[in-house]
């Protein structure tokens, strides 16, 4: 190539063809023609073309080429070629663009960074302090959270309805008849009454109790809530409020509810009782003493009873009625959902054949027992409201907030329910017809009340001032 270059060079500046080789070498030497296509050709000393070069920068990012450096030849001076055998040409770098880096937006990097080669120009001062601070806030609510953890594990051993299950022990229903016998003066019908509760303890040395018992999965956590409303219930202290003796728990693998136990049995093991007869000073005591009962738990810090029902309204020696498993009920709904908790399965069914077998002892209608609860089944006690709610509550997953109802809603379903309660102890029956199955959904109960029998007695007492009138 760089032969026919000098030869057509050679043509250009003496108008001939020349073939000799050393000729042609000669007179190449230094030579200079314009290309059509490679641009101009200079031929150094050893005859060979004198190169012209580019610098291109490729990025990986760019799909444009850019060009650095142009690379021009240039004839070194005072140079003989023959003699040193170069070529006497050398390259002259020409920057095409200045102040170029090879990064991402081609800018480049400042001569000194700007803190300064070791820092000196910039204060952490800021950093320090934001960093210490954020620190110091961690190890102050880790700290708070310990001391918290201490404060709940001294409040609960302090809390004054903490039992332990060496406070008291459980006794069979024999061993409760002999502790009646003792120095008792009950009379007849009260010995055959003995309680609607099958399930006895003593507390202490001589503090006849009844209990709820729950296999208990997991250690139970309070809230704060739950501590102020079991310190209310404890205190509650009234002529017709059944004492709260306390709860054993985080003990064993069992949880107790103990309550005061009454010697004359329940509302419910009395008017369903038909070898026994209720005339209206009767009536009158109960629903005086229920309603007495009632008012002070939605006067006091209790605020509700939760659970009322016949069976809940136990009767103690002096026939005076007073109310009993209050304030508890919503909690232990909570824990048996969290899974803390399960019912005593055996214990429950164990009371079930027993309540049968007294029931036919007693002579109750046939269908006493069946009718009403039922004695476990409180949702008929229960306005269709807070049923709606339960069954939220049920639906709902373990890591969703438990659906609380306010006091006054729960003092609403206090009266739905005792409304029933004073139904039964008039008709000794509940207001719903023989034909309403119980046991389903009770959202349409309220349709289904027997209206009829309640303003029928209404109208023979001539009370109907009295029963309709003050609706306040």
């Amino acid at each position: 190539m760089d032969f026919l270059i000098t030869q057509h060079a050679l043509l250009l500046n003496y108008g001939q063809i020349i073939v000799e080789g050393i000729l042609i070498l000669k007179l190449g030497i230094g030579t200079v023609v314009s290309g059509s296509n490679t641009g101009l050709v200079q031929m150094d000393d050893l005859a060979d073309r004198a190169p012209q070069f580019a610098a291109f920068f490729i990025a990986p990012n760019r799909e444009k080429v850019l060009k650095m450096v142009q690379m021009t030849t240039y004839r070194i001076p005072n140079c003989d070629g023959t003699i040193n055998r170069t070529g006497c040409y050398d390259l002259k770098l020409t920057d095409v663009m200045t102040g170029f880096w090879p990064s991402e937006n081609g800018a480049m990097p400042p001569d000194e960074p700007v803190c300064g080669f070791r820092g000196q120009r910039c204060s952490y001062t800021v950093e320090i302090a934001v960093g210490a601070t954020v620190l110091a806030l961690i190890m102050l609510i880790l700290l708070l959270w310990l001391l918290r953890r201490h404060c709940q594990t001294r409040a609960l051993n302090k809390m004054p309805w903490r039992l332990f299950s060496d406070d008291f022990r459980l006794i069979d229903e024999e061993a409760a008849r002999s502790l009646l016998s003792i120095g008792s003066s009950n009379t007849k019908l009260s010995n055959q009454s003995i309680g609607g509760s099958k399930k006895h303890a003593i507390l202490g040395v001589n503090t006849h109790a009844t209990y709820r018992r729950f296999i208990q999965k997991q250690p139970l956590k309070f809230n704060r809530e739950d501590m102020v409303l079991l310190t209310a219930v404890k205190d509650a202290i009234h002529d017709n409020i059944n004492p709260f003796l306390g709860m054993a728990f985080n003990d064993k693998e069992e949880m107790f509810i103990l309550w005061k136990f009454c010697s004359r049995g329940s509302v419910q093991d009395i008017i369903y009782n038909k070898s026994m007869t209720l005339d209206e000073k009767f009536h009158a005591a109960f629903v005086r003493d229920i309603t007495l009962g009632l008012e002070y738990l939605h006067l006091s810090k209790v605020g509700f009873h939760g659970l009322l029902s016949p069976s809940t309204c136990v009767i103690d020696r002096n026939w005076s009625v007073r109310l009993t498993d209050f304030g508890l009920a919503t909690m232990l709904e909570r824990w048996q959902k969290e899974g803390q908790i399960q019912p005593y399965k055996a214990e429950e069914e164990e009371e079930v054949v027993k309540e049968k077998r007294r029931g036919s002892k007693e002579k109750s209608c046939p269908t006493a027992f069946d009718r009403r609860g039922l004695k476990a089944n409180y949702n008929i006690y229960c306005p269709p409201e807070m049923l709606k709610n339960r069954e939220q509550n049920r639906r709902r997953r373990m890591d969703q907030s438990w659906i609380q109802q306010s006091v006054m809603r729960r003092q609403a379903g206090d009266i739905y329910a005792f409304g029933i309660v004073m139904y039964e102890i008039l008709f000794r029956d509940l207001p719903f017809p023989r034909n309403v199955d119980l046991s389903g959904q009770f959202d349409s109960l309220f349709l289904a009340f027997n209206w009829e029998n309640l303003l029928n007695y209404c109208l023979f007492r001539r009370k109907i001032k009295g029963c309709f009138g003050n609706n306040k």
